[in-house]
C-alpha cells in the first residue's frame, strides 16, 4: 500500500496555492480546464481542489502533519509573507525547535528543525 496522491479541498483558493507553492514548494499548475491544481506535496502528488465539488463542510483539517524543515526561521517568514500564521513555538520531545502554523483555510501543520 501506498499513497497515490493527497486531494486537499479549499475555500479560498487563490490564498491557498500562493500559500502553499511558497511554504511548500508545491508548483501547483491549473489541471486541465477545470477549477483544480495539481503539484507536489513533501513529494507526493497534491491536488487543491474547491470545497464544493470535493462536498467538505469541515471548517478546518482533520489531520495534522508534522514536516522537518532545514531552516525553520526562515520558513516562519516565508509562512507570514503568504498569509500564513504561526500559532506557537516550542521544543519538541528532542529538544529541538519547532511551530505550529495555520493556513489561509485554516489547517495546521507543525514545522521542526531538521
Amino acid at each position: 500500500m501506498y499513497i497515490q496522491n493527497i486531494t486537499l479541498a479549499v475555500t479560498h483558493m487563490p490564498e491557498m496555492v500562493a500559500f502553499y507553492d511558497a511554504v511548500f514548494h508545491a508548483n501547483l499548475k491549473p489541471l486541465g480546464d477545470g477549477p483544480l491544481y495539481k503539484g507536489t506535496f513533501a513529494g507526493q502528488v497534491l491536488v487543491v481542489c474547491p470545497n464544493e465539488i470535493a462536498g467538505v463542510e469541515a471548517k478546518q483539517n482533520r489531520h495534522q502533519f508534522r514536516l522537518a524543515v532545514p531552516n525553520l526561521p526562515a520558513l516562519q517568514q516565508t509562512v507570514l509573507d503568504s498569509g500564513g500564521q504561526i500559532i506557537n513555538r516550542g521544543k519538541d520531545a528532542d529538544g529541538k525547535p519547532i511551530i505550529g502554523v495555520r493556513d489561509p483555510d485554516g489547517n495546521t501543520y507543525e514545522f521542526v528543525q531538521e
